[in-house]
């Protein structure tokens, strides 16, 4: 669960508390504030939290988002690998395969949500960088999923969580391919879908690059291409002022489940989360 959420702009982190670990996860000073009183406070908050709950150094975790920004050798987050638990899935977290931390916390009601509706379908998750969403429909039931988009760096993360959890390749596949080629030449329908929305663009070859805010409209349409009889697409995103283009309304059936699925202890990402079921 989310601690502490920024709630304060002098301490401007997120702490999330997980079964064995806390992770807290700095970010960069508005431009002009002096970024020695940025380090003072961070040291702060670490000293405070390692009091409160009485944990070792090894026992947080920390992104330095400041001293990352500048090109540090401090920053990132320090090399050792936790496990998290969530319910009946076991996600790796951190280490040299995962510097960013690709697995959100604050997504967990999404994950929730899509392993309770998956069935024993087929499941497709786009721009999920950790597996997270795959696992959880796996778990869930599904009897064969495929996860595409999270990015070349992150398909070791991914592909690590899967063989954690006892994910066989053979019914569980990750791709690395570019998500709009991939989707076209697709000739097998998925029950669900999700889309994950974390970031404005994502990089899909070297050459190319997918833009959230002019390029999801045809995403959804591809998407929805390869959508089964009766499936369902569900899209969230924690992106600043994200709003589907209208027109998606005029074409499919749009429902907004963004209060239904929010973490009630992400008070920050409030204002930017948004999720939608949205089918034929």
């Amino acid at each position: 669960y989310r601690l502490y959420d920024r709630d304060l702009p002098q301490f401007n982190v997120t702490i999330d508390v997980t079964n064995t670990h806390l992770y807290i996860r700095e970010f960069p000073p508005p431009p002009g504030k002096d970024p020695r009183i940025a380090e003072e406070r961070f040291r702060e908050v670490t000293r405070t939290v390692r009091a409160l709950f009485a944990v070792s150094r090894d026992q947080v975790m920390v992104h330095r988002g400041l001293a990352a920004q500048k090109g540090s050798k401090k920053g990132g987050v320090r090399s050792k690998q936790i496990e998290i638990r969530e319910g009946n899935a076991v996600f790796l977290v951190g280490g040299e395969a995962d510097p960013e931390w690709s697995f959100f916390p604050d997504q967990r009601f999404v994950r929730r949500f899509l392993g309770q509706n998956s069935g024993r379908g087929k499941f497709l998750s786009i721009f999920d960088t950790s597996g997270g969403a795959t696992i959880s429909v796996a778990l869930g039931g599904a009897i064969k999923t495929v996860t595409i988009g999270g990015g070349a760096r992150n398909l070791e993360t991914v592909v690590n969580n899967f063989s954690r959890n006892g994910l066989h390749p053979d019914n569980h596949k990750v791709y690395s391919d570019s998500v709009m080629s991939w989707l076209k030449k697709n000739r097998q329908p998925f029950d669900l879908i999700h889309i994950c929305f974390r970031k404005k663009q994502y990089r899909q070859t070297n050459s190319s690059i997918f833009k959230v805010g002019s390029g999801h409209r045809l995403l959804i349409d591809r998407t929805i291409a390869n959508l089964t009889e009766g499936g369902r697409l569900v899209v969230s995103s924690l992106l600043p002022n994200f709003e589907l283009d209208p027109t998606l309304k005029d074409t499919y059936s749009c429902r907004d489940v963004s209060q239904k699925l929010l973490s009630p202890d992400v008070t920050r990402g409030a204002q930017n989360f948004k999720c939608w079921e949205i089918s034929r």
